[in-house]
């Protein structure tokens, strides 16, 4: 087991100083960006993958297009304000609408 997994995992008192010096970092890293946006979203194509590919890349390429810093923290986009939020989620909307018809657009040639 790597030293990271270790100090992380299994909550040896001796690392007790690691480990909460690692999650002060952690969260003073991520302490202005608050509002989330999830990565993962029901497919709504089919049963199967559970989560939709396209979803992922819709949001940050809405984050990018709106020019917002985002960090990803557990499968999640966060923002520092929620309009930033909010905006990221419409504009991935719309790219997740255009990907899908794309998407079946290609379905159809074959």
């Amino acid at each position: 087991m790597s030293i990271s997994k270790r100090i992380l995992f299994e909550r040896d008192p001796n690392d007790d100083a690691a480990r909460a010096e690692i999650n002060a970092r952690v969260a003073e890293a991520i302490s202005d960006f608050s509002f989330k946006v999830p990565l993962r979203r029901k497919n709504q194509l089919s049963a199967s993958p559970r989560w939709d590919p396209f979803w992922p890349n819709c949001v940050m390429q809405a984050a990018k297009d709106l020019g917002v810093k985002v960090k990803c923290v557990n499968d999640q986009v966060c923002t520092r304000t929620r309009e930033e939020a909010v905006g990221v989620k419409k504009v991935a909307e719309s790219i997740w609408k255009q990907e899908l018809e794309e998407f079946s657009t290609l379905c159809a040639k074959r």
